[in-house]
C-alpha cells in the first residue's frame, strides 16, 4: 500500500491482455521499493501465465 492506503500497482487480465498500471500519482508514478517489488511479482506472474498474450504498462494520471 502507498499514499492514502491505495495499492502502488494495479493489474488486470482480460482476453489474454494484461494491463499493469503504476499507481503513485502524487509522485508522478516514480518507482520506489514497494512499487518495484510489486511490479516484479506481477510481471513474473503474467510471464508464467500461458494465457497472457500481451502486457500493457501504463500509469495513473498525470504521468506516464
Amino acid at each position: 500500500m502507498t499514499e492514502s492506503n491505495q495499492p502502488v500497482l494495479l493489474s488486470s487480465l482480460v482476453d489474454g491482455v494484461a494491463t499493469v498500471t503504476l499507481n503513485r500519482p502524487v509522485s508522478r508514478n516514480a518507482l520506489n521499493a514497494a512499487l518495484r517489488a510489486d511490479l516484479y511479482r506481477t510481471m513474473a506472474g503474467f510471464e508464467a501465465d500461458e494465457s497472457v498474450r500481451a502486457v500493457i504498462l501504463t500509469g495513473t494520471d498525470p504521468a506516464f
